[in-house]
C-alpha cells in the first residue's frame, strides 16, 4: 500500500514537472526562432522598415492632397491629416500583420531543428512586424504633433493600445486562416491582398461611421476592423461618437480567427504527418 502511494506521489510530481518543462521548451523554441527571424531580416531591415513606413504615409498623403485640392473640410476635428492618419494606420496594422503571418507559414526552409514548426515562424514573423509598426506609429504621430497638430498625442493611451492589441490578434488569426486556405486554394493570397487593402473604403478611414445613414451603418457594423478603428480614434478625440462601437464584437472577431486558425493548423499537421 505504501509502495503504491509513493509511486502515485512520484507520478504526480513527474506530471507536475512535465507541463512546465514543455512550456519552457516551447518558449525557448519561440525565442530562438524570433532571434533568427530578426537576424534574417537584419540585412534588409532598413529597406523593409522604410517600405513599411512609406506605404501608409503614401496613402495618407494622397488622400489628404485630394481633400486639399477639393477644399473638403475635415470630417471630424480640426485636422484632416490627423483624422485620415487615425484611420489609415490601424487598418494597415491589420493588413500587414495578416499578410506577414500567412507569408511566414512557408518558412519551413529556415528550420534548423525538427521541433520547430510553421506556427513558431508565424508567431515570430507577426511579432517582428508588430514591433516595426509600433515604431512607425510613434514616429507618425509624434511627427504630426510637432508639425501639424498637438492633438496627435493621444489623450487616452489605453484605447489606442487596446485597438492595436485587438488588431494584432485579428491579423494573426486571419493570417493563420489564410495560410491554411493557401494550401487548398493557392491563388487565395492574391484575392486576400486586394480585399485587405479595400478595407480602407469599408473601415471608417475616410468617414465617421455614426454619421452615415442607418442602412449603411447596418452593413458596415459587421466589419470588425471598423470597430478597432473607432476605438483607435477614441484615444485621440475625447468626444468621438461611439454609437456603432461594440467591444465584445471586436474582441470576439479578434479571438475567434485565432482559435479557428489553430484548429485548422493542427488538422493539416495531422493529415501531413
Amino acid at each position: 500500500m505504501l509502495s503504491r502511494m509513493s509511486s502515485g506521489e512520484n507520478f504526480s510530481k513527474h506530471l507536475g514537472q512535465a507541463a512546465p518543462s514543455s512550456w519552457a521548451i516551447q518558449i525557448r523554441v519561440l525565442t530562438a526562432v524570433l532571434s533568427r527571424e530578426i537576424d534574417v531580416q537584419s540585412g534588409r531591415i532598413a529597406f523593409g522598415f522604410v517600405l513599411v513606413l512609406l506605404e501608409p504615409l503614401f496613402h495618407i498623403g494622397i488622400i489628404c492632397l485630394w481633400h486639399y485640392l477639393l477644399r473638403v473640410l475635415p470630417v471630424y476635428g480640426t485636422s484632416i491629416v490627423l483624422f485620415i492618419s487615425t484611420g489609415i494606420y490601424p487598418i494597415f496594422v491589420f493588413v500587414h500583420l495578416s499578410s506577414r503571418a500567412r507569408a511566414t507559414s512557408t518558412s519551413a526552409e529556415r528550420r534548423r531543428y525538427p521541433i520547430e514548426g510553421p506556427l513558431d515562424f508565424m508567431i515570430s514573423g507577426t511579432a517582428t512586424i508588430l514591433f516595426a509598426y509600433i515604431l512607425v506609429g510613434i514616429m507618425l504621430f509624434v511627427g504630426l504633433a510637432i508639425f501639424s497638430t498637438p492633438q496627435a498625442i493621444p489623450f487616452e493611451f489605453a484605447a489606442v493600445f487596446e485597438s492595436v492589441a485587438a488588431l494584432a490578434c485579428m491579423g494573426f488569426g486571419f493570417g493563420l486562416c489564410n495560410a491554411m486556405i493557401d494550401r487548398v486554394i493557392p491563388v487565395w493570397r492574391y484575392f486576400w491582398g486586394a480585399m485587405a487593402r479595400a478595407l480602407i473604403l469599408f473601415s471608417g478611414a475616410l468617414y465617421v461611421a455614426d454619421f452615415l445613414p442607418v442602412y449603411l451603418r447596418d452593413v458596415l457594423v459587421w466589419n470588425p476592423v471598423l470597430h478597432a478603428v473607432e476605438l483607435f480614434r477614441q484615444g485621440f478625440y475625447p468626444y468621438y461618437p461611439t454609437l456603432i462601437y461594440d467591444a465584445s464584437y471586436m474582441w470576439g472577431c479578434a479571438l475567434a480567427p485565432v482559435a479557428i486558425g489553430l484548429c485548422l493548423q493542427r488538422l493539416f499537421r495531422r493529415k501531413s504527418a
